[in-house]
């Protein structure tokens, strides 16, 4: 279509469809009210769109749109039924104003490499300037597409890992797996739960911890008050708590001939059988299966 596009304060009544174009350099759409909706699928621009400044009633569509520098969404006002759709859009960089998203998104396949702060009192916009956005911002941002993927979810923790930032990508990823908990159903309900207050969806292996720790304690306290070791001649306690809650481990041939009677003894097939669940989560978690 030519080096540049212009498309700046005007009031568009209709629908306006400036799809399956090229445009060399930069599309600004800034300034405008849009009563209809706005399609703009499959355009390739090569460097820059600007939309700022724009009040939309309806919806705006970037389906497939391939942008070679950065997608600036700033300063707009958006109706509340107002849609943008970056399904399967490639852009270089995403700049914001934070505040000037609409109330819904179309995420699938959209890909970019990095994500930054508008600036407007500085000609220089500063690469990774989210760093002081708090991460419920991108929590937020995430659940504007009403139906969860996880693509998103990993596109953006992607940016993060790539910048060093890995407790916020690990924050995301755990977001993901907290909203694909909240729309499942069935076993897959009841396997991430399990997952997510066993081990974090793998985020979080200080839980694993904490349950360990708790079934060799209260294994133990057993013991120590039952007068097992007394009865069984051998020194029952903690590591023998430990060797029980340890699923294809021995400390001692000598604990494998003890065999306790009464509540201790179910007591501790139920002991037994926790340390092969919670083990084989944290085996499930360092694969990736949990993930």
């Amino acid at each position: 279509m030519g080096y540049e596009l212009v498309v700046e304060d005007s009031t568009l009544g209709e629908d306006i469809d400036i799809a399956d174009v090229t445009v060399g350099h930069n599309f600004s759409f800034a300034g405008n009210k849009c009563l209809g909706n706005v399609d703009l699928h499959r355009v390739n621009i090569g460097s820059d769109l600007i939309v700022g400044e724009t009040h939309f009633f309806k919806n705006l569509d970037l389906t497939g749109t391939r942008i070679g520098g950065r997608l600036s969404i700033k300063s707009s006002r958006w109706e509340k039924d107002s849609m943008l759709n970056l399904t399967n859009a490639n852009v270089q960089w995403i700049e914001d104003d934070q505040s000037h998203w609409p109330y819904h998104l179309y995420l699938d396949g959209f890909s970019y490499t990095m994500w930054t702060a508008w600036q407007p009192d500085r000609a220089a916009k500063v690469r990774g300037a989210t760093a002081d956005r708090k991460i419920s911002w991108f929590e937020t941002w995430l659940k504007k597409q009403n139906n969860y993927s996880p693509g998103p979810y990993n596109q953006l923790a992607g940016v993060f890992r790539n910048a060093g930032r890995l407790d916020e990508a690990n924050c995301i990823l755990y977001a993901s797996k907290e909203r694909e908990r909240s729309v499942s159903n069935g076993f897959n309900k009841i396997f991430l739960w399990l997952s997510m207050i066993l081990t974090g969806y793998g985020y979080h292996y200080e839980r694993s911890v904490v349950w360990c720790l708790v079934f060799v304690v209260l294994g133990t306290v057993i013991l120590r008050c039952s007068g097992e070791s007394r009865k069984h001649q051998v020194e029952l306690g903690f590591f023998y708590s430990l060797d029980a809650f340890l699923p294809f481990v021995q400390l001692r041939k000598r604990f494998a001939d003890v065999d306790f009677s009464g509540w201790i003894k179910y007591y501790f097939y139920a002991h037994r059988l926790a340390g092969y669940i919670i083990g084989s989560f944290i085996l499930a978690a360092l694969s990736g299966i949990a993930k």
